[in-house]
């Protein structure tokens, strides 16, 4: 059993007081502004993942079962219960492994938030301060709730905390009192889950996970609505999260709670694949472009990576029957891809490009070297290649676009944003986003991503 750490008393009580508390002009303005490229971050990568394997199929089982027509699937002009439109857009969010990250937490929080919020502000008409505010204070939650647990001892941190982010989120959006959001994070003990097990064996449940959390989180905000009473400890007690679940610091949680708003230090995806490969994608474009590297000139690549990154992405690649997946979460293919094509985008995951032949090839090229001494999520990786001509080239990969300290611009945003959207139209939307605090729905921003 897991144990807590810390003082435990009144966590739950704590994180729902400050979620009443809170309006839009007590979260700084940084935040808020990291909260809309957060927003368009998860809406772009949705939309472009919104006919992927898995986002399909959930889609054709929600639109089978039917229901009151209340939120948009994200593109699209068709409306279904919040719940499940909470899900169909969480899938299509977390389908690419294109969205942010907070790395410090290992959390994908806007792919769990942002479908909650947005299915409930579209049926009950919030207005956008309010989804603003909502969003702000989940991203913020599930990152403490990640940064507070750190065995990892094999949870998806994403859905484990995300779904009480999203309850919370949900709660506070649709007006709860501190007591509903309270028996809404309650509610969510009884539903959250998700483990590593999926991105193991680069099955697409990957995908679902964060989804199932973002659908849960608006059931329970609704049941709290209803009156549902739930545990009032649900993260510190007895039998709570931190105890059944991993053992957990409540005063990470608590530090500078509504001071400091952990969205700020959120990683947005330069690659569309595991943030674990990312230092290495990043060194590899470079040493493509500054030594002219071909695949052909390539003899064999030696990659020495922390023992968690390993777990993720450092087994020998095999694309099996989810190709895509098998790429995503697979940094033997990240380095073969960048080698072969030059790049790594949308395009370098499609299966037919992962199944080129010489990209497995060049995979077996290579061997992963665990050090035990290196502790990072996401780096450094040792890389060292040895060329046909016997020459050495070493690097050192740790540096990761898209972070705090190497932030995407605006531009970049928008590019990002042009990448993923058919229209490419990713001005407009970032446009329509910085100023959605003065407008009294959403109607209008989610428009600006309708696809016909």
């Amino acid at each position: 059993m897991a144990k807590k750490q810390g003082s435990a008393e009144g966590l739950t009580t704590k994180i729902a007081e400050h979620f009443q508390a809170v309006n839009y002009e007590a979260v700084p303005p940084q935040a808020i502004r990291a909260t809309k490229h957060l927003l368009f971050d998860t809406l772009v990568v949705a939309i472009a993942g919104r006919d992927e394997a898995a986002v399909v199929e959930g889609r054709d089982v929600i639109l089978a079962n039917g229901g009151t027509e209340e939120s948009r699937l994200w593109g699209s002009q068709v409306r279904v219960p919040a719940m499940s439109a909470a899900f169909v857009n969480g899938v299509a969010a977390a389908a690419l492994d294109f969205d942010s990250v907070h790395e410090a937490g290992t959390v994908h929080s806007d792919i769990v938030v942002a479908p909650a919020v947005l299915a409930l502000a579209e049926a009950r008409g919030s207005s956008g301060k309010e989804v603003l505010t909502a969003l702000a204070l989940g991203d913020d939650l599930a990152s403490r709730l990640g940064m507070s647990t750190r065995e990892h001892s094999g949870w998806f941190y994403t859905s484990l905390h995300g779904g009480f982010a999203a309850a919370a989120a949900s709660a506070k959006l649709i007006g709860l009192n501190a007591e509903g959001i309270r028996n809404a994070i309650g509610i969510m003990l009884s539903r959250t889950g998700g483990t590593q097990q999926p991105a193991r064996e680069k099955a697409q449940t990957k995908r679902l996970q964060s989804a199932f959390a973002a659908q849960d989180g608006v059931f329970a905000a609704l049941l709290a609505e209803k009156g549902v009473a739930a545990p009032s400890a649900p993260l510190e007690g007895e039998f709570g999260l931190y105890s059944m679940y991993e053992a957990g610091d409540p005063d990470v949680v608590l530090n500078q709670l509504g001071q400091r708003f952990e969205n700020i230090e959120t990683t947005f995806k330069a690659y569309p694949s595991c943030a674990c490969n990312h230092a290495v994608i990043c060194a590899m474009l470079e040493i493509v472009k500054d030594q002219d590297l071909k695949a052909e000139d390539v003899a064999s690549i030696e990659l020495v990576v922390t023992p968690y990154i390993n777990r993720l992405v450092g087994a020998p690649f095999s694309p099996g029957s989810n190709p895509q997946v098998a790429a995503q979460f697979n940094m033997r293919y990240s380095v073969a891809a960048v080698l072969l094509n030059g790049q790594f985008g949308i395009n370098e995951i499609k299966p037919g490009v992962v199944l080129d032949p010489r990209a497995a090839e060049l995979a077996n090229h290579m061997s992963v070297v665990v050090d035990e001494n290196r502790t990072g999520e996401f780096g450094p990786v040792k890389i060292t290649i040895t060329c046909q001509d016997s020459h050495k080239i070493t690097v050192n990969a740790n540096t990761i676009p898209g972070r705090p300290d190497k932030p995407l611009t605006e531009a970049e945003l928008i590019t990002k944003g042009n990448m993923c959207l058919p229209g490419k139209n990713g001005a407009a939307l970032f446009a329509a986003i910085s100023e959605m605090e003065m407008h009294q729905s959403i109607e209008m921003l989610l428009d600006k991503i309708q696809l016909g």
